[in-house]
């Protein structure tokens, strides 16, 4: 997810599958580096809560596990554990 699977997906998603797929990819990304998430963890849940209201529309409301809807609460939880360096 965080490296070489975007440049695979680039040429079989569509635009709009990949670019809704770019915003969990970069959200995640951000939230794994502790120099990132310190500095944009709240942009991150912009686009995790994008990332899950686009992807209602997209896919159905099916994609609307416990799963998928916890990665909207995935942010509080970073700041909650993350632990001075």
């Amino acid at each position: 997810m965080l490296y070489s699977v975007l440049l695979v997906l680039r040429d079989i998603l569509s635009d709009e599958l990949y670019n809704n797929y770019m915003l969990l990819c970069v959200s995640m990304r951000t939230l794994v580096s502790w120099q990132l998430s310190e500095q944009y963890c709240d942009y991150a849940n912009e686009l995790l809560v994008k990332f899950v209201t686009d992807a209602q529309v997209l896919y159905g409301n099916d994609i609307l596990v416990y799963n998928v809807h916890c990665l909207v609460h995935l942010v509080s939880d970073v700041k909650k554990l993350r632990v001075p360096g």
